[in-house]
């Protein structure tokens, strides 16, 4: 039958796909793994079942699948395309390099972070799909697919679409009816909440019921009606039958995702969790994100002594961690917090100010145990936005939120430019993201000179109004003074605030703030750090003033000044690691940034540097790692999930690291750089006219377009102009990322000798992109060519 069926659909599609194997089937489809001859690429052709198609509208089908198509989201697998081949209805979807959740929970549990980790991915297709009015009805292990470590949901808008396009539907009958029958012949009774089997009209609450089904048995390491095998007893038991309590088979487990599972398998729709963005926001308030503590337990079904056993010895070894550690706090989780830039009362020209306030803030939170600090970069796009403070922290998964305002009100200035009268009054807010309340809010005023004081006195504060308790040298570091000049201070503040906002101009300016405040106080350990990275960016923005090498001497040697005087503070450290990484000195850069993340595990930057520092050493698997990382820190860093869509590419994973892509031009639409990394990315995708349009009228050719030179280059009727642009840039002093860009597409269309020519001056100028770049598989082909360890391996064994 397999092989009958696969030869009528080869038939049927001709040369349009080629059919490589089946991978088997779900309750509504046969599953088939083709290529698009077209594109190149490998995709899933799921053929729908036949006891599925009679009475089916395949026109009607294909229309109401193609409503589902426009969910274009990281966790969820996009639809495609939908037809009809050889009388058989059928729709496409990405090939997904992994496994089923259902496939992995074969080979046993899931540790408990990576099973929260999954929950909270699913939680987010859930949400994203709800929002734009897509109800699932189908959620399931198998269809979760677990890829690199993250979590994505296939099928979205299948079953909508079975229901809609039956005849019988249209002919009057229950809207729902012949889905509900096929699913309890198929199976899927084990996960539909009570009102689906009934075959009422459903909402996104029977989606939430599902994930509460999943969540008990990925948690609890059995499903909560395991012990009823037929549907309709499983029918059944939605309907009228409570499970035992989770935390009652998972002690360890905190209270309240415990508990937030039980109320997702309330019977009645009114008693469940509103939103599936409510889970989100719950599992974030409860849990550590991306935290994989591996805890002990036995396959599913084993009894609740086992598993008492296993939480006793998990809490034993914790006990004995915890004195041996001699750690200042202690928290069943870490609780996750977002610092809003605080709102500047004052003058326009003191908005570094206020920024740098909250900043600093943010960074004495993100080093006390038990508090996380998420999203420190992609919420600066909020800056001066009207949107509330709880609203950005729900976008980002935080359950807390501080925000506030800064007025600096002056005083007569002296010679030094700040004088003792110049007060400033803070007002912070900490919010639960959750429920609304203002957990703590205190406004101080005091003057400029005391200022460090209040911001030390808000982060205890906000440590107390979350539980957290201080020991003596957590409590110390937040009172110790890096400065005590205040003119020193507010030059490194603004320095600070020039060097994120980029761009030629203000990284000069951001160089003479930090000049400024070295010459206040030299032994200022966090200015010489801003002064080294802002030296170690400038070339990369068209700064033409001094050669790269004086420029990033100087990085060097500010960093290496910095390390003398704290080499404790994390960020020295990284000025430390970026230094070494833009002369490529790679090894040294990753011990660098280790150490950065071993004084803060939840800086972002630190773990995008790192990503880029293990791409340029030829390590993918770790560097994908280090990416994904920083997108679960801060979904709304476009570096980030820039970095996560090269990830992605240099695993073969193009269509998910187109839609990365996407999501880092939606983040900041007006830079450059990310529509350039889309429209290469399209191009690998085989979607060329996306990538001329995306680069060319996005940035357009005359700055530094690369990728789409090489895109045109790809046409093959635009070939010559594509390679005529690309000699012509390989002739400027200094662009940015041309060599590297240039090898990588000389790689892709097949010219080693311009590809090979091309890296060895990536090498020699240092070229920025080296690190982003280097791992794609368009080199792969080249790795045995002994010109690629004469260049490559060269730079890696440094």
């Amino acid at each position: 039958m397999t092989s009958d069926l696969r030869t009528q659909l080869q038939a049927a599609f001709g040369s349009t796909y080629v059919i490589e194997r089946e991978l088997g089937g779900g309750g509504m489809s046969r599953v088939f793994v083709a290529r698009e001859v077209a594109l190149g690429r490998d995709i899933v052709i799921k053929v729908i079942a036949p006891e599925l198609r009679e009475g089916l509208s395949a026109e009607r089908f294909a229309r109401e699948v193609l409503l589902a198509a426009r969910l274009q989201q990281a966790n969820i697998v996009p639809v495609l395309s939908a037809s009809d081949a050889a009388g058989m209805a059928y729709y496409t979807m990405p090939y997904v390099d992994g496994q089923s959740l259902r496939a992995r929970l074969d080979r046993g549990p899931l540790p408990l972070g990576e099973a929260l980790d999954a929950l909270r991915d699913v939680a987010r297709a859930l949400a994203y799909a709800h929002a734009h009015g897509i109800v699932h009805r189908d959620i399931k292990p198998e269809n979760v697919l677990l890829s690199s470590g993250t979590a994505v949901v296939t099928d979205f808008g299948i079953a909508k679409a079975l229901s809609a396009s039956r005849t019988n539907a249209d002919a009057g009958g229950p809207a729902g009816t012949a889905l509900t029958q096929a699913g309890m012949s198929l199976g899927t009774p084990a996960y539909m909440a009570p009102e689906q089997a009934l075959g009422e009209d459903v909402d996104s609450r029977a989606d939430i019921y599902a994930w509460g089904v999943i969540a008990y048995e990925l948690l609890g390491g059995v499903h909560p009606f395991a012990e009823h095998r037929t549907a309709q007893r499983l029918v059944a038991a939605h309907l009228s039958q409570t499970p035992a309590p989770l935390a009652s088979l998972r002690p360890e487990l905190p209270a309240k995702v415990a508990a937030l599972v039980m109320q997702c398998l309330a019977k009645d729709p009114a008693g469940r969790p509103d939103s599936a963005g409510e889970l989100i926001a719950q599992l974030s308030a409860a849990t550590t994100p991306g935290a994989h503590r591996h805890v002990s337990g036995g396959a599913r079904g084993k009894s609740l002594a086992r598993w008492a056993i296993a939480a006793a010895l998990v809490l034993a070894l914790g006990i004995m961690g915890f004195f041996y550690l001699r750690r200042d706090t202690f928290a069943d989780t870490a609780r996750t917090v977002v610092v809003v830039p605080f709102d500047n009362l004052g003058d326009a020209g003191d908005a570094y100010f206020a920024e740098g306030v909250s900043d600093e803030i943010a960074g004495q939170l993100a080093r006390l145990p038990g508090l996380q600090v998420i999203g420190r970069e992609g919420v600066q796009k909020f800056r001066g936005s009207r949107r509330s403070p709880r609203d950005i922290a729900r976008e980002l998964g935080a359950s807390y939120v501080l925000s506030g305002t800064v007025r600096w009100a002056r005083g007569a200035t002296n010679r030094a430019g700040i004088d003792g009268d110049t007060r400033v009054r803070i007002a912070p807010a900490l919010v639960n993201v959750g429920n609304g309340r203002l957990e703590w809010g205190e406004p101080s005023e005091e003057r400029l000179t005391d200022v460090f004081k209040v911001q030390a006195e808000v982060a205890q504060r906000v440590a107390s109004a979350l539980s957290v308790r201080l020991g003596g040298v957590a409590r110390a570091a937040l009172t110790h003074q890096e400065s005590t000049d205040a003119e020193a201070r507010d030059a490194q503040m603004l320095g600070r605030y020039l060097l994120r906002q980029r761009g030629t101009e203000n990284l000069r300016r951001a160089v003479d703030a930090f000049e400024r405040a070295v010459a206040h106080d030299s032994g200022y350990a966090r200015a010489w750090a801003g002064l080294s990275e802002t030296y170690a960016l400038l070339p990369a923005y068209y700064d033409t003033t001094e050669t790269d090498e004086v420029v990033f001497a100087r990085a060097e040697r500010a960093a290496l000044r910095a390390v003398a005087l704290d080499s404790a503070l994390p960020e020295v450290q990284l000025a430390l690691a970026r230094s070494y990484g833009v002369l490529f000195k790679f090894n040294d850069a990753l011990r660098a940034v280790d150490r950065a993340l071993a004084l803060d595990p939840n800086a972002t930057l630190a773990w995008t540097l790192k990503y880029e520092i293990l791409t340029a050493l030829g390590r993918a698997a770790s560097a994908d790692s280090a990416a994904r990382r920083a997108v679960q820190l801060d979904a709304l860093s476009a570096l980030a999930l820039n970095n996560r869509a090269w990830a992605l590419a240099a695993v073969g994973q193009i269509d998910s690291a187109v839609r990365y892509s996407e999501r880092s031009v939606e983040v900041a639409p007006t830079e450059g750089q990310w529509k350039r990394s889309l429209g290469t990315l399209y191009a690998f995708a085989g979607r060329y006219d996306d990538g001329v349009r995306q680069c060319v009228v996005g940035i357009g050719l005359g700055n530094t377009c690369d990728a789409a030179l090489g895109l045109i280059a790809g046409i093959p009727a635009m070939r010559a102009q594509g390679l005529a642009g690309l000699a012509a840039r390989a002739r400027l002093p200094r662009t940015l990322g041309t060599p590297t860009w240039a090898a990588m597409v000389y790689a892709h269309i097949g010219m080693p000798d311009s590809m090979f020519s091309r890296l060895r001056i990536a090498i020699d100028r240092r070229d920025d992109v080296f690190g982003h770049l280097i791992t794609m598989p368009a080199f792969a082909k080249y790795e045995s060519d002994p010109r690629w360890d004469a260049i490559v391996g060269e730079v890696r064994r440094r």
